[in-house]
């Protein structure tokens, strides 16, 4: 994908720097033209810019937002694609803009063919969303269907984002405070409590100690030793044995491993009802939609419940033959339900939107009580490691007599 930097001048003399994708640089500096730009120079990028490139969910959502109101106005997707380039502001997402309008007007191919180079940016799912959408030919409501899921990702990722701030910058807090307190101020005190020979109790103590221990060379070395822990654990992670393990703890532990299967649970259902809704068939819908749980152990179960689909088991029976917690009793009853109904899209939905209430509201219920109980504890730990050093302080005066 040949990616050009670039800098030209508008006609006041004013000069602007950017990076497009284009065929060649005739087609460069045509493409500068439209924008009134005259193209001075250019060279091009060796790295291609989209190596690790990532468009956030909100630039996403807007993209394909736009390009639906073009779309439903009556706009050809060549002409949308078009307007697209000059509206974008992001150089990555802009690129890609520019590589889907080649492709589609010049090569002829559909906008999910396009998208095939970028998986890894917009996901398979929303690919193959208007791979059904273009087959249908019903692009709007596979764009729309994308949309709709997007912003409910985005949904759930916000909720997350804005219940771990206050706990994280509780212990952020505490972490600076005790910091200050055991390097900058106890040393002071340490000092003044060994000239006037105070007796010290076992709290003072272990307080100078640690303070002591933190100021020394012991610290780095041990600081060191747990960096490399953590790095050893970080590279255990990224093997196939290591991510199945790690997630099989994380689903062990209380509170958090029903978080984790109520997250998973949602993301798939979510996931299916949206390619179910654009006539993809079942089995390949679940075959798809998998991807989307992050937990390897759970995407595992899922990948078994969809064996047995594809041997011609009913979907509510698959579900209750392979784990009766991720797949619950009430899940199995709605799917069993939209089963005969012939509305198991739907029911998909409804059970996603259940499932995600569910999520959000032990989430909330789990940090109105983590919350307190942090904010109380931190303060008992300040409070007592203040404590511990004027304890000595007020016995300076008997001492001293």
């Amino acid at each position: 994908m040949p990616v050009f930097k670039w800098v030209a001048t508008d006609l006041t003399g004013k000069i602007y720097q950017g990076i497009d994708f284009s065929v060649n640089p005739n087609e460069l500096e045509q493409l500068l033209l439209q924008r009134s730009l005259g193209l001075m120079r250019y060279r091009s990028k060796r790295r291609s810019i989209l190596n690790g490139a990532r468009v956030s969910l909100d630039q996403q959502i807007n993209f394909f937002t736009d390009l639906l109101n073009l779309l439903q106005a009556g706009v050809l997707l060549p002409q949308s694609l078009q307007i697209l380039v000059h509206q974008v502001q992001l150089p990555v997402l802009r690129c890609i803009v520019s590589y889907l309008l080649y492709q589609v007007k010049n090569q002829g191919l559909t906008l999910d063919q396009a998208l095939q180079p970028f998986t890894n940016i917009f996901g398979g799912l929303a690919l193959e969303t208007i791979k059904a959408g273009c087959l249908g030919s019903n692009l709007e409501l596979a764009v729309q269907n994308v949309i709709v899921y997007l912003q409910a990702r985005q949904a759930l990722r916000q909720q997350l984002r804005k219940a771990l701030i206050l706990p994280i910058a509780t212990m952020i807090i505490f972490l600076i405070v005790t910091g200050i307190v055991l390097i900058g101020i106890v040393p002071q005190f340490a000092i003044i409590f060994d000239q006037a020979q105070v007796p010290l109790d076992a709290a003072t103590q272990w307080v100078l100690g640690a303070s002591l221990f933190i100021c020394s060379f012991q610290a780095l070395v041990w600081g060191g030793l747990i960096w490399s822990g953590l790095v050893f654990i970080y590279l255990m992670c990224q093997t196939r044995i290591g991510q199945y393990l790690a997630d099989w703890l994380i689903l062990r532990i209380p509170l958090l491993g029903s978080l984790s299967y109520w997250h998973n649970l949602v993301s798939f259902l979510q996931a299916a009802s949206l390619l179910l809704d654009g006539g993809m068939p079942i089995v390949e819908s679940f075959d798809q939609a998998q991807a989307v749980c992050v937990n390897r152990v759970l995407r595992l179960q899922v990948q078994q419940m969809t064996s047995l689909v594809r041997r011609g088991t009913d979907v509510s029976t698959a579900m209750s033959k392979t784990s009766s917690r991720f797949f619950g009793n009430d899940l199995v009853t709605m799917v069993k339900v939209g089963e005969e109904g012939g509305r198991l899209s739907e029911m998909f939905q409804r059970a996603a939107q259940v499932y995600q209430q569910r999520f959000v509201n032990r989430l909330q219920l789990i940090l109105s009580l983590l919350q307190p109980a942090m904010i109380i504890l931190l303060g008992i730990l300040v409070a007592g490691l203040i404590w511990s050093i004027y304890i000595p302080i007020f016995n300076l005066p008997t001492v001293m007599n």
